[in-house]
């Protein structure tokens, strides 16, 4: 494992572990986060490559997150090292069988993201026919003080892949 991939790692864990309060804010106080799932195309031809993106509207002090994105294995399969973030800092991806974690982290006194964010953008490469769904199953988003937030079910997008 990279020298850079632990130090993000160990980084991550030490924000969530630290972390302990949860974000908790009235509609008066500070706008809610919304979150959408994207694909680069709704239909595609066995093959080829799609683009999911995450991104995030009305954030406040994002600092570190971990979202993972889900697909079906028999239709997709994650393109290596594709993963994303529209924001600075280092981005580190976590793939299995059917799923990418993406972890992302700003770096010492970076100030956090806010307003209008790309959280992440990983590239599927269509490898089975028919209709599909990809998933932003979770999302574990760190302030700059190290309040944690967690979001199930982010969102999701159709896809469908032909064979011509």
């Amino acid at each position: 494992m990279s020298r850079i991939r632990r130090t993000v790692i160990a980084a991550t864990i030490g924000l969530l572990a630290a972390g302990t309060s949860v974000a908790v804010a009235t509609a008066e106080e500070t706008p809610q986060p919304t979150y959408t799932v994207a694909a680069s195309s709704a239909e595609l031809t066995l093959g080829e490559p799609v683009e999911v993106t995450v991104t995030a509207s009305d954030l406040q002090d994002l600092y570190a997150y971990d979202v993972t994105i889900e697909f079906d294995p028999a239709a997709f399969v994650y393109v290596p090292n594709s993963a994303v973030s529209g924001t600075s800092g280092v981005t580190v991806d976590y793939p299995s069988a059917g799923s990418v974690r993406v972890v992302h982290t700003k770096l010492g006194t970076s100030p956090a993201a806010s307003g209008d964010v790309t959280l992440a953008t990983v590239t599927l490469r269509a490898k089975g026919v028919g209709p599909t769904t990809v998933d932003a199953a979770t999302l574990v988003s760190v302030s700059a003080d190290k309040t944690t937030t967690t979001a199930s079910d982010v969102g999701s997008a159709e896809v469908t892949v032909t064979t011509n």
